[in-house]
This record gives C-alpha cells, structure tokens and sequence, in this order.
C-alpha cells in the first residue's frame, strides 16, 4: 500500500485530538498522529487511531477523490470525570447517592448516565415543594457544573 516517496500515488495526512496517537491502516502500524503519508495507493482502506485512556476510533477512508485526504479524528475518553464545586447539594448518578459537594466523581466507565443534582429549598419555595433536583444527561467527556 505504501510506496517510496515518489510523484505517483495520493497523499494522506492524519491528524487527532488529541495528538499521539497511534495510527494503523488496515491492521498495519504506520506511525503517530500528526502524520502524513505520501505515496499511496488510490484505494480504500480502514484507518484505526488509538491512544491510551480513549477509546479506538476507526473510519473509511478512500483515495483518490482529490490528490491529497486529510482526516481529522476526535478521541473520546474512556473514562468520565464529575466536578461539582457548589457546596451542601446531594449528588446521585444513576440513582445512586455518591456523595455531598464539593465533589469528584473519577473514572466512570465511558457511557452515558443520569446525574441529578439535589438542591436546597429557597426559603420561599418550602412550603411547596421539600426538594428539588436538576437532571443532567453526562455524555462522553468531561462535564463541569460550574467554569472557575
């Protein structure tokens, strides 16, 4: 599939968020990311990126469409991170109370999951109502209830 650098064949840069990771082209290692290959074959092939604490992504690609491809891959973390730094709430995750803030809840397998968020009652609102939660759908990644 790959040629000596020569004028013949298409070229392909490959590129991830973030970098370093490792890149394979149809099970073959063929380095690091940023990377750029020259001399390929006008033809489709698999390209894996992986890199440790994310998940392995791998797409389609096909020469020959234009000279040059560029492909840009987001990795997405294998593990999920909560922070919460107001003070006093009760926060569960799935239905399960973990803990009082401020708090971290570290390493949750990637996934999706259902955080709620347990609220003191405004002295107004007492007589109505003895709690109140605020539902958050976490999704891949890092999610913060505050920017400090």
């Amino acid at each position: 599939m790959l040629f000596p650098a020569t004028t013949l064949g298409y070229e392909l840069f490959i590129n991830s968020d973030p970098i370093g990771a490792k890149a394979s082209i149809d099970e073959q290692e063929v380095g690091f990311t940023p990377l750029r290959l020259k001399s390929i074959e006008k033809k489709t092939f698999s390209l894996k990126l992986q890199k440790k604490d994310y998940l392995t992504v791998s797409k389609v690609v096909t020469m020959g469409v234009d000279r040059t491809t560029v492909v840009y891959m987001k990795l997405i973390p294998s593990k999920l991170n909560l922070v919460f730094q107001e003070k006093g709430y009760k926060l569960s995750v799935n239905g399960i109370i973990v803990g009082k803030t401020p708090i971290q809840v570290i390493g949750l397998p990637n996934g999706d999951y259902r955080v709620k968020n347990r609220i003191k009652p405004s002295r107004l609102l007492q007589p109505l109502i003895d709690e109140q939660y605020v539902p958050i759908l976490l999704r891949q990644g890092i999610w913060r209830d505050s920017l400090e």
